[in-house]
This record gives structure tokens, C-alpha cells and sequence, in this order.
């Protein structure tokens, strides 16, 4: 971790007395006192992703943060679970503008360090450098899976039952009353929405749970409906599913009521980090012993239908069938 100039703080002390206690679950990050690190798989293989989140893009200047390192630890973590595997270790990339403080840093570290202790993961290694521009974060996590046991978005085959967990929604709303879109007078609800969309719960155990009953899923970043759009196409099928079956908090009810035009718009709203799977009709009575097992709401949401690809590989319907318009599927990095 290396070449940050700042003239707030040093930042190889820096990386000695904040970040270096963060590798101390690892022994093979040797304490970030070196050019890299060392793990040891004794068996299996390793899952990685990586992600990253931009001042002013996908966080205010204002945002506090420990709730940045929180929400930068969980969106990764949500790509592992998608995979079905389990986290171990992760590194980070910390661009810093000028006007970092060392206040600033502390609180940072003292985020990851709460991440680290519910997870069960350590930091092993990364970069700091100066920018210019805006802060950045970048996380790459890094999971274990066990005897090729790993879910993938192209296993779909007709007849599977789509799944999805948690509530979908609750992350974009929270978002929307963050920038002013909507308003609540109610502070719970406020606050139950923001915090859905800052701290995401990464389903890790369920990912775990889904490796030999469920044959695809992925993880609801973009908007269920865009990510639901990748299983199909990763698997060459197509999709039916029916809005009134979609899972809505009752505090994202609160906020929309029975408008349609809303309801539909949560489906691409994105930042919901819940997972969306299929699985075979054989094996759909061990969902709701997951659902159970793992104290999450899953709700069984349309199935797949058929073969092949075309432009339209999801239709939405309502309670009477009738086929209902979707002006955006999701989030698109480069066009939104």
C-alpha cells in the first residue's frame, strides 16, 4: 500500500497504526509490511470480485464514513454470495483528495473494522494513493467454495421457479428520500429505508444454502430486473413473472401506495444486494426450509418458460395476465 501525498498525515504511519490492524486475522498479509500477500487453500478454489464507489457518483460528499466502509465491505460481499461461497479476505484500494483528514481516515477504519468482526474477514492488502479528483474506494473480496459447488448465472433451464429474497425496492426508496424525491413524515420508515439502502445485507448464508438446489442466481445490484436479464441470457431463456408477486416492505408501500407506475419502477431501482435464483421443480420445497433456516423472506416471484434468446427475455405481468410495459430494466453504469 503506497504513494498517498497529503499534508494531513503521513501515510505509512497511516498504514501501520490504522490499517495494518486490519490484517491481523491473516497471517499471510504479514501486516501489510509487504509487496504482497499469501493465502492458503487447503481445499476448494477461490471466488473474486471486486467493486468500487465514486464520490459524487454513488455517494454525497457528506456521507459518513462508516457507513462507506460498510456499504463498500457488503456490496462485495453480496457478489459472493451470489456465487455461493464464503468470505475470507479482502483488498482495498483508497484514492484520497487533499482534503482527507486524519479524522476521516479513523472513522473509515473503524467501519471496516465493525465489517470485519460480522463477517468474518480480514483486510490482506491494497493500495493508497492521492487523486486529484474525487475519493474513490475500491474493494476486492476474496471467497472459498468447496468441491465446485459455486452458483452461476447461466444454469437457468426451462420450468425453473424464480425466487427472489428480502424486499425489492426498499434500497432505491431509501436513496430517493436521501436526494428529496420522496418524503416520509414518518422517522422509522425514514430511517428503515436510508439504512437499506447504506447498509445492505449481503445473503451470505442463503448463497451457501442455494449450492445444490438452486441452478442459477445472481445478486440484485443493477435492479432485479436487469440482473434477472443476465441469468437469462448467461442461460438462454426466457422469463414470466408477475408484479403483484414481486416483495414490497410494507414501509415501501407506505411510500408509494398502490401506485403501478412506482411499483414497477422499484424493479429497476437497483442497490437492493437481495439474491435472485431459480430453481428446478423438484427442489422448491427445501426454498422454504432455506427461508427457515436462515430467518430471510424468499418469495417465489415467476418461472422460466422457454428457450432461446430475443430483446423481450422478461415479461411482467399483472394479477389478470395482462402484459405490462417496462420502460428500464436498471442501472447501466455508462448510460445513467
Amino acid at each position: 500500500m503506497s504513494s498517498i501525498k497529503s499534508t494531513h498525515f503521513d501515510e505509512f504511519k497511516m498504514i501501520k497504526e490504522h490499517l495494518s490492524p486490519l490484517s491481523l486475522g491473516e497471517g499471510g498479509a504479514y501486516g501489510l509490511s509487504d509487496d504482497a500477500a499469501k493465502l492458503n487453500i487447503e481445499k476448494g478454489n477461490i471466488v473474486l470480485t471486486t467493486d468500487a464507489i465514486i464520490e459524487g457518483v454513488h455517494f454525497p460528499k457528506s456521507e459518513d464514513p462508516k457507513i462507506l466502509a460498510s456499504r463498500i465491505i457488503r456490496v462485495n460481499l453480496s457478489d459472493i454470495a451470489a456465487m455461493g461461497a464464503v468470505p475470507r479476505a479482502y483488498l482495498l484500494v483508497l484514492a484520497l483528495p487533499s482534503s482527507t483528514t486524519l479524522k476521516w481516515i479513523e472513522s473509515f477504519v473503524e467501519g471496516l473494522s465493525d465489517e470485519q468482526k460480522e463477517f468474518s474477514i480480514s483486510l490482506i492488502g491494497g493500495d493508497t494513493t492521492h487523486t486529484h479528483s474525487e475519493l474513490m474506494l475500491s474493494i476486492t473480496m476474496i471467497g472459498e467454495i468447496y468441491d465446485n459447488n459455486i452458483l452461476l448465472r447461466s444454469g437457468a433451464r426451462i420450468g425453473d421457479y424464480i425466487y427472489v429474497s428480502g424486499f425489492i425496492g426498499d434500497a432505491a426508496l431509501g436513496l430517493s428520500l436521501i436526494q428529496g424525491h420522496y418524503k416520509s413524515n414518518n422517522i422509522s420508515i425514514t430511517d428503515y429505508l436510508v439504512n437499506r439502502f447504506r447498509k445492505p445485507t449481503p445473503r451470505i448464508d442463503l448463497g451457501k444454502g442455494l449450492n445444490g438446489i438452486a441452478n442459477s442466481a445472481a445478486d440484485v445490484s443493477d435492479g432485479l430486473l436487469a440482473d434477472l436479464r443476465h441469468i437469462c441470457e448467461a442461460s438462454g431463456v426466457y422469463a414470466e413473472i408477475y408484479l403483484n408477486d414481486i416483495p414490497i416492505s410494507s414501509e415501501a408501500e407506505s411510500i408509494i401506495k398502490n401506485d403501478i407506475d412506482s411499483r414497477i419502477e422499484l424493479l429497476s431501482g437497483g442497490d437492493d444486494y437481495e439474491l435472485v435464483f431459480t430453481v428446478p421443480f423438484e427442489l422448491i420445497s427445501q426454498v422454504s426450509e432455506l427461508s427457515e433456516k436462515y430467518n430471510v423472506e424468499i418469495k417465489q416471484i415467476g418461472k422460466i418458460i422457454g428457450a432461446g434468446l430475443n430483446e423481450d427475455v422478461i415479461t411482467l405481468k399483472d394479477i389478470n395476465g395482462k402484459i405490462l410495459k417496462v420502460d428500464s430494466e436498471g442501472y447501466q453504469h455508462f448510460s445513467n
